[in-house]
């Protein structure tokens, strides 16, 4: 298996008591808003890079862009990594390893629709990650 990467855009996340990670108002590859420009009081990215154990990541650059413009950038190190896999939870017969960043952009001010592009950077080779487009809502929706 070789690496791959995606994301999931919601409108929150929230650790739970139990370790767990709750996603709120996940975005299936659109968000529709009413109006443009728009304030939006908080949108999350989670980030996930995946490779197989044979094949170790040592440096993660991620970059999020909208219109052009760079709204988030991060980065983690070999070091950084292998502090995330010494922290992941023993499954027996593990394949591979998930990288994961959690992005909260509070708030993502916008002047017109677009898209936001994700590009990632492992090890100096770019990965292919879907972004969310935002969209004017269709006459009718109703947004809540």
């Amino acid at each position: 298996m070789s690496r791959y990467a995606y994301t999931t855009f919601c409108d929150d996340i929230r650790y739970e008591v139990n370790g767990k990670v709750s996603l709120m108002g996940t975005f299936g590859g659109v968000l529709f808003i009413p109006v443009a420009p728009a304030l939006i009081p908080k949108l999350c990215c989670i980030i996930s890079v995946h490779s197989d154990l044979d094949d170790p990541i040592s440096d993660l650059r991620v970059t999020g862009s909208f219109l052009g413009q760079t709204i988030f950038t991060s980065e983690v190190d070999d070091a950084g990594l292998k502090e995330m896999y010494a922290a992941a939870p023993a499954v027996e017969n593990r394949k591979g390893f998930t990288a994961q960043l959690m992005i909260a952009l509070a708030p993502f001010s916008m002047e017109s629709y677009g898209k936001i592009d994700i590009e990632i950077l492992v090890d100096g080779e770019k990965l292919d990650c879907a972004g969310l487009q935002i969209s004017k809502a269709p006459e009718g929706m109703i947004l809540s």
